[in-house]
């Protein structure tokens, strides 16, 4: 999974590969800087012009791994400008960007379990799958009112012991910073646009597994997080389309009003090669947000916010349950560095109102991110609402743990660490009574460790290996069909993935 984001300490690791592009909002906790009223913007490094700009640009695509990393923990196909804040920071509004940036990889993987279910009798689940991904980046020059840039990709699979899983995919992904424009009515106000579209038969389970995206601040945030929170369903036809709205307004130096606007989707077709573990839901979420942020310090912010979140269960839903759920309350979020600059923390409190059920549910979030050459070193907690889209659509409650270490063994290898534990359980009375073989409750486990290296070969050139273990078990629901409460063994599988792969970047 490609990203494009402006903070860029994630580390992520996940579930198969798709080069989707996830846009991460880039406006943190840090506004846009602007030459226009720029007296009333937090500082960043705007729109000033480095002369050592192709260095820089050198030395993220091929030293920086820790900035961008696939599903697997290894650099994503064509992956060459996801580490790059396009708008913001380091390379923030350099007119001299290239406009176009194709890359492709080749990758050659063997998968214990392609179909991601449990033993079933007579389907053998081991493969070697030979993977090609093309990409092209698109980043037109920024002297105009309007900067951003244009992500298209594709995905084919080969796979040596079963072609009836052989597919084509593809992402397509955009982001505007209409900051400029807006200035020009509103000197003041920041405005950032962002949109991607995938499509795989292998929806991820760990969307991100660092500190920065995990911590659940939704300035940090992909919308499609919502749906990657640990629940590691069947090999099936996804598309997944997110979407989101940031803007600022400054009030004071110090002083300004945030508010983010998301939405996203996800749609399931049909599960190719095996036979349906469980039903899946269809879901439809949009949330919104808006408050004060306010800076104690240049690097000392605070924001208040409230917040409101619908999920509606759409194609696959149980008639006897609610159609949607939605969550209603108000956030506090704190981020400041600890102890030495190295170190990043960051925390966050809610307390959510689920309706229909009208039950309350704590939530909170908590994260610190340690950086000093050659290491970095990334921890996060992370409680939430969100939708269950397994055999019934519900609220559930996850809480998500995820660790990264990265270090640079030399200019040109360095190796990874990556760890997730996701626990997601449904909330009592958020199920509906009365409803035939519904269980009184359910939960999921989900496990997931991967160990990676990337060794620059040339300039653009990278080689990078991984090992992933994941592991998932259910309780409460069964595999019957997707039918909840029919006795039969509860869902549980894992999956070893040994990865080699080969990315060129041309710059």
């Amino acid at each position: 999974m490609m990203t494009i984001f402006g903070n860029a300490t994630t580390i992520s690791a996940g579930e198969p590969m798709l080069p989707g592009a996830t846009f991460l909002n880039p406006l943190s906790f840090q506004g846009t800087d602007s030459s226009v009223q720029s007296r009333w913007m937090p500082r960043t490094s705007g729109d000033e012009a480095s002369p050592q700009v192709w260095r820089i640009l050198e030395g993220v695509i091929d030293q920086g791994p820790d900035q961008f990393h696939n599903q697997y923990g290894v650099p994503s196909p064509g992956g060459a400008l996801q580490g790059i804040p396009l708008t913001t920071g380091v390379l923030g509004g350099l007119s001299m960007l290239p406009a176009i940036v194709p890359s492709v990889s080749i990758a050659q993987r063997y998968d214990t379990n392609v179909f991601n279910t449990p033993r079933i009798a007579g389907l053998e689940r081991d493969d070697f799958v030979t993977t090609l991904s093309p990409q092209v980046a698109l980043i037109p020059h920024t002297g105009g009112l309007v900067r951003g840039s244009l992500q298209l990709g594709g995905i084919a699979e080969y796979y040596a012991k079963h072609p009836q899983l052989n597919y084509i995919g593809g992402n397509v992904g955009g982001f505007l910073d209409l900051t400029r424009l807006v200035q020009q009515a509103v000197p003041r106000m920041t405005l950032l646009v962002s949109d991607s579209f995938t499509y795989t038969p292998q929806p991820p389970a760990f969307l991100a597994g660092g500190a920065v995206n995990a911590a659940g601040d939704p300035a940090d945030q992909d919308p499609a997080s919502a749906f990657a929170r640990g629940l590691q369903i069947q090999r099936v036809n996804t598309i997944t389309n997110s979407a989101s709205v940031v803007s600022t307004y400054a009030v004071t130096p110090a002083l300004s009003l945030y508010m983010n606007a998301t939405h996203a989707f996800q749609r399931y077709g049909a599960t190719p090669g095996a036979p349906a573990m469980a039903s899946l839901v269809s879901t439809d979420s949009r949330s919104f947000s808006a408050g004060p942020q306010i800076s104690l310090s240049p690097n000392e912010t605070i924001r208040i916010l409230l917040t409101h979140n619908r999920t509606d269960f759409l194609s696959g839903q149980i008639s006897e349950f609610p159609p949607y759920f939605e969550t209603n309350g108000g956030l506090i979020a704190y981020r400041r560095p600890l102890f030495t600059p190295a170190v990043i923390g960051f925390v966050s409190a809610s307390v959510q109102e689920v309706i229909p059920s009208h039950s309350l549910q704590y939530t909170g979030n908590a994260s610190i991110t340690w950086t000093r050459f050659p290491d970095m070193i990334s921890l996060s907690y992370s409680r939430q609402v969100s939708p269950n889209f397994l055999a019934v659509g519900a609220p559930v409650t996850t809480d998500l743990v995820s660790l990264g270490v990265t270090r640079t063994l030399g200019p040109r290898l360095s190796a990874s660490v990556a760890a997730n534990y996701a626990r997601s359980q449904s909330i009592g009375a958020a199920l509906p009574e009365g409803v035939p073989n519904a269980p009184p409750e359910f939960s999921f486990d989900s496990y997931l460790a991967s160990a990676s290296f990337i060794y620059r070969a040339a300039p653009g050139f990278l080689i990078s290996g991984n090992y992933l273990y994941s592991f998932f078990q259910s309780k409460g629901l069964t595999p019957a069909g997707g039918v909840i409460g029919v006795t039969g063994e509860q869902i549980t599988f894992d999956r070893h993935m040994i990865l080699l792969q080969l990315q060129k970047v041309w710059f």
